[in-house]
């Protein structure tokens, strides 16, 4: 049974609705505007506003093709204010939604949203827990066939690749009455100014694709990382919060998780066809499949967004519904946390700059208390100088005993895996096997942290060994790579690999 907060505010506000967007081409900026309702009395307007680009191209753009566009943008922001009540209805006024998109994005809700469903005690499974709906769709729509798409059902996973089948009507080849002109073949790659997108910006560089950065309400991390890889040609995009979800939040209205990397996915895309990229690059890995707790019976994934079911599903959407010339896929998709971890830990020159400590991102200092501080620490310290990391995290994470129950979080003793983004279990463990052997190596005592590694966690995964270099040689076949992509990602990792 749902948290009863949940069920009167679902009576209390049975509906919301996309009601519009509007926008503003001025000399420097577009900037975007979204408006939200729950009846009876909640309103929300929220602004985005893109900078910092190539405004001829922009300018050049009727309406009809900006709109369609920031529609998108609004659909996948509208998740974050449907939440405060969670609504059985959604209501799209906004724009046209086919029968397959509304199937499409309400199993976007319902994956995506999950970890929101599971620390505010909801369940999700009825057929008629949400309905999304648009009043203006086109009667003559009406034939198409249900999304094919399985939506999760009680002792289903949610991240498996093979699940993911092509959507019906999603085959054929759509004109759209404008496309911009290509300005060059250069890719549009998202930075955090995390590990993941620093070493995908190293990875591209070194083999000669040129790019330019995409940075969302930049950190002083990303923006480092941009201007140390010398790209000079960024587009920024500022994202801002309605105040009064705030402050409805802080007075009991709902508060979660929501799937954040598909809002960059559809702003990636948006910004590529109105500037003339042909690709988006996203920095997600192999690990972001395995999910951190099953409730009533599925599975929670915190990264969601990141996996490659919804890339998959993703890129069958946007060459039907948006623009055919841009494609969007993952350069890290067949690696482990672990791989990217030992190839970025060649790269020193980034360990002044980077910063994945979401707590930190603006003091610029790692708590070395959070999930993906131990997580970040324990994958590099087995590849990268001691003194070094120390350094970069401000203390030695294997000298903080207060974090061993964090640990066992992540090697799976506990009953849910930490929500953030970090490696697998498997992976965890492996770091963790080869921290010890490298601590054995170094003078000193053994840092108290990887005393318990060695006496409480090692034994009980005794052939560990044996997991080592089939997981440091891993590499899937399940992703979107173009071909010249994969190649080289494949030979870089084998390369590495041999000569260390």
């Amino acid at each position: 049974m749902s948290h009863p907060r949940v069920d009167d505010l679902r009576k209390q506000y049975p509906t919301f609705t996309y009601e519009s967007f509007s926008f503003e081409r001025l000399s420097n900026r577009l900037t975007i505007r979204f408006l939200f309702t729950i009846e009876p009395n909640i309103h929300f307007s929220p602004e985005t506003v893109i900078e910092s680009a190539d405004w001829p191209t922009l300018h050049s753009l009727s309406d009809e093709a900006l709109e369609r566009f920031i529609f998108h943008l609004g659909l996948v922001e509208m998740l974050s204010y449907w939440k405060a009540t969670c609504a059985p209805e959604i209501v799209v006024r906004a724009g046209f939604l086919d029968v397959q998109q509304q199937a499409w994005w309400t199993d976007l809700l319902l994956h995506g949203m999950r970890e929101f469903f599971y620390v505010n005690k909801i369940d999700f499974r009825s057929p008629d827990f949400v309905r999304i709906s648009a009043p203006g769709t086109d009667k003559g729509k009406d034939h198409l066939n249900p999304l094919t798409l399985p939506l999760s059902q009680p002792g289903e996973g949610t991240s498996t690749p093979s699940n993911v089948a092509p959507l019906p009507g999603m085959e054929q080849e759509r004109t759209f009455p404008y496309s911009p002109a290509r300005l060059q073949e250069r890719d549009l790659v998202f930075v955090s100014g995390g590990k993941d997108s620093t070493l995908a910006l190293q990875l591209l560089r070194e083999a000669g694709m040129p790019f330019d950065c995409l940075l969302l309400n930049p950190t002083p991390a990303a923006t480092r990382v941009a201007a140390q890889v010398g790209n000079q040609s960024q587009i920024v995009v500022r994202r801002t919060i309605d105040p009064h979800l705030l402050e409805l939040n802080k007075t009991g209205y709902l508060n979660g998780h929501t799937p954040f990397s598909a809002y960059l996915a559809f702003l990636g895309v948006t910004c590529a066809f109105l500037f003339g990229y042909p690709r988006v690059v996203a920095a997600n890995e192999r690990s972001s499949d395995e999910g951190n707790v099953r409730y009533l019976e599925t599975d929670v994934n915190h990264q969601y967004s990141k996996t490659l079911r919804f890339e998959t599903a993703f890129r069958q959407y946007v060459p039907t519904y948006l623009t055919v010339d841009v494609e969007y896929f993952s350069v890290l998709r067949p690696l482990y946390a672990i791989q990217i971890s030992r190839l970025f830990a060649r790269h020193p020159q980034y360990f002044d700059s980077f910063m994945s400590c979401n707590r930190g991102q603006w003091s610029g200092a790692w708590c070395q208390r959070c999930a993906k501080c131990l997580s970040t620490f324990i994958l590099l310290y087995p590849f990268a100088p001691t003194t070094e990391l120390t350094r970069i995290f401000g203390a030695d994470l294997f000298t903080q005993k207060e974090l061993i129950p964090l640990l066992n979080e992540l090697v799976g003793l506990s009953q849910e895996k930490p929500f953030e983004c970090v490696g697998t279990t498997e992976e965890m463990l492996v770091a963790l096997f080869l921290s010890v052997q490298h601590a054995k190596k170094l003078d000193g005592l053994m840092p108290v942290v990887l005393e318990y590694v060695e006496t409480d966690i090692l034994p009980r995964t005794p052939n560990l060994q044996q997991h080592v270099q089939p997981l440091l040689l891993a590499w899937s076949e399940e992703h979107h790579l173009p071909r010249e992509y994969a190649q080289f990602l494949k030979a870089h990792v084998m390369a590495d690999y041999e000569a260390h």
